[in-house]
């Protein structure tokens, strides 16, 4: 039987809710070549039950692993039973765009076997506990996909600034290289940031990635996401605890040993670092962008009202061992901003659901999918000389290469 074309892997734990919404936009997808892979992490609400809904379609395979585990475990297995070319994990919260399967498909046509990359929107639910519910992020995208060696992507992941939305929902990866990754150091998603473990590992072993600059999905921000937990509010001590109980904690490789999402990304890419030690040594394992980016985060988690007890001296001594002011300004932005001649373009844009007629992520990607991409000529013209540059550069190697 021919293994179909994408594996869209839903990891699930008491989100009865959502993860049907999850489900039904892959579903909905005008595309064949696609199984969803739904694997409930032994949920205790009522998960199975609206599982049983799919029982009938052989597009959708709902498993569970021998026993309820922490995160990155969990993906692991769940993973390990795809059949599918490529490998996409779709968070129980998330949603594919309509249509987003058939556009990464024909890229995948043009760089077979080459990790994949799009960008997503954020999605607030309707029932996210402040003014920000049923709101719709997004960017202006300027379409089309374009090749870039790792490396334009890694230099700055590893300094904890990616170029490109690090989310597992946007990532697509060759199946064939999570098994040599997991061949090699046990395990494709090793970490509590697993994607941060993944990414890195996939692009050592194929060193180069397409960028797809148009929606192909939405994450979504519920008062269950993880993301809502350790970064967007202060649910409270139990539900952080809650989150804390639930992880992998074999791996201390962060300095300050505390659940934030700079910790997630440390864990993650020194991880794999660890792995691929010849293929990532040009990446450094920098403490000052790490105390830079948790020091930061530390700021903004006490203006609602979070403290991290003695972590927080932990920090502070480390911030004076390496002289590290996190308030300085990234000196790209400051490069950027002396020349900038041109008026500005914005970014990102914000929709409110109820003004344009959604109210859950289903409606939000369908939004999306209503939406034209901007054209070119509105990038700047830096951006596009350098995506220029970056992919004759690589097209050249790999011509040398086949030669």
């Amino acid at each position: 039987m021919t293994p179909p074309k994408f594996s869209i892997v839903i990891p699930t734990y008491n989100r009865a809710t959502l993860v049907p919404l999850a489900v039904e936009s892959v579903l909905s997808q005008d595309f064949d070549g696609v199984e969803v892979v739904v694997s409930d992490n032994h949920s205790t609400d009522e998960t199975k039950a609206v599982l049983d809904q799919y029982v009938d379609d052989d597009r959708v395979r709902v498993i569970s692993p021998p026993e309820h585990g922490p995160l990155p475990v969990h993906w692991e297995w769940a993973r390990s039973n795809a059949k599918g070319t490529y490998i996409n994990l779709l968070s129980d919260d998330d949603a594919l765009v309509p249509g987003s399967l058939a556009r990464i498909s024909a890229v995948a046509d043009e760089y077979p076997n080459t990790t994949i990359v799009g960008r997503l929107g954020e999605y607030f639910g309707p029932d996210f506990p402040d003014d920000r519910a049923n709101r719709l992020n997004l960017w202006n995208c300027g379409g089309g996909a374009t090749l870039y060696p790792a490396h334009f992507f890694l230099k700055d992941l590893y300094k904890f600034k990616a170029r490109f939305d690090t989310h597992p929902t946007g990532w697509f990866f060759p199946r064939l290289i999570a098994e040599i990754t997991a061949a090699r150091c046990g395990s494709f998603f090793k970490t509590n940031g697993a994607e941060y473990h993944a990414i890195p590992a996939a692009l050592a072993v194929d060193p180069k990635l397409v960028h797809i600059d148009e929606h192909i999905g939405v994450v979504g921000r519920t008062p269950e996401s993880i993301g809502t937990k350790i970064v967007f509010t202060n649910p409270g001590q139990d539900a952080i605890d809650e989150y804390v109980a639930d992880t992998e904690n074999r791996l201390r490789l962060s300095p300050v040993d505390v659940a934030c999402f700079g910790n997630l990304i440390s864990e993650g890419l020194w991880a794999a670092k660890q792995s691929f030690p010849m293929e990532l040594q040009r990446y450094p394992k920098s403490i000052e962008s790490y105390v830079t980016y948790v020091g930061r985060e530390f700021e903004q988690r006490r203006k609602l009202g979070v403290r991290f007890g003695w972590h927080e001296r932990q920090l502070e001594l480390l911030i004076q061992a390496y002289k590290v002011d996190i308030h300085a300004p990234d000196k790209l932005t400051g490069r950027i901003a002396s020349r900038l001649t041109k008026p500005f373009v914005p970014k990102t844009r914000q929709v409110v659901g109820s003004e344009v007629g959604f109210v859950d992520v289903l409606g939000a990607v369908r939004y999306l999918a209503s939406l034209p991409t901007t054209p070119p000529s509105t990038r700047s013209s830096a951006a596009r000389s350098s995506a220029a540059r970056s992919s004759a550069a690589l097209s050249s190697v790999l011509g040398q290469k086949r030669s």
